[in-house]
């Protein structure tokens, strides 16, 4: 009997995951060691932080309930996850009020205020953000990773480095705008 009920339970799981989960990320393009990151990750409660931007304006996480969240992590000596910010700010723009980027970087205050200067940014950037993202959010996935969290606080999805630099930008970018998109109209 247990055997049929967790049977069941899996059976559920899958179907569930298909159905809503069109634009979920396949694990199998990614590393064996980067699946478990992954996995320990998607589906669990977002680590709850409390922190400072830019501007010295503290965000704390559970304030951003009933709204999706992206947390993204970069570095501004980064081509990859730098580019990868400004294409954020985009979709920042577009979900202007069901999403919420925060955008965690290595650098220090001066550093990030010189590199988007130019840059208008929309959302909020956390300098020296480095130790807060390999503690909470499992640094070894990369500089450049996002972490989708839904509007109930549970992680949607886990993108990592190797997402953003296996693809060209305009297929990755429309694959990450209806990632959104889904888990901003899921309810």
């Amino acid at each position: 009997m247990k055997y049929i009920i967790a049977l069941m339970f899996l059976c559920l799981s899958i179907v569930q995951s298909v159905s809503q989960g069109h634009y979920l990320v396949e694990l199998d393009k990614f590393t064996p060691p980067q699946q478990e990151m992954i996995r320990h990750l998607r589906g669990f409660p977002a680590e709850a932080f409390l922190a400072k931007d830019m501007d010295g304006t503290e965000h704390f996480l559970h304030d951003y309930r009933g709204q999706v969240t992206v947390l993204f992590f970069y570095s501004v000596e980064d081509h990859l996850s730098f580019d990868w910010l400004k294409q954020l700010n985009k979709l920042q723009i577009k979900y202007l009020d069901g999403l919420n980027v925060f955008a965690f970087a290595k650098e220090e205050r001066s550093v990030i205020a010189s590199a988007i200067r130019n840059e208008a940014i929309v959302f909020p950037n956390f300098p020296n953000g480095t130790l807060f993202g390999e503690m909470a959010y499992e640094g070894d996935l990369g500089m450049g990773r996002m972490i989708v969290i839904d509007k109930n606080g549970i992680i949607a999805e886990v993108l990592p480095r190797s997402y953003f630099a296996d693809g060209d930008l305009l297929s990755t970018y429309a694959h990450v705008d209806g990632l959104f998109s889904q888990v901003i109209n899921r309810e």
